[in-house]
């Protein structure tokens, strides 16, 4: 079994609410409800858009392949 990509996600208080993270990222990890930015870090794929374009720079994305396992396979 091959292991996905461990992706740690942090949100400074920096973040101001803007929305740029929930409009731009495509596996929807991001969601604002109640005035708080709900976090669905299950859904991230490591692409790093968001910390990369939040203007406020309130987002980290700390990704590691720790335990993924490399699978081989022979040429037929």
């Amino acid at each position: 079994m091959v292991s996905k990509l461990k992706v740690e996600i942090t949100v400074n208080d920096r973040c101001n609410l803007c929305g740029i993270c929930v409009k731009l990222c495509v596996t929807h990890v991001y969601e604002i409800v109640n005035s708080k930015l709900s976090i669905y870090k299950e859904h991230c794929i490591g692409c790093k858009a968001c910390e990369v374009l939040c203007p406020q720079k309130a987002i980290k994305i700390t990704i590691s392949d720790e335990g993924l396992e490399i699978v081989k396979y022979k040429p037929l």
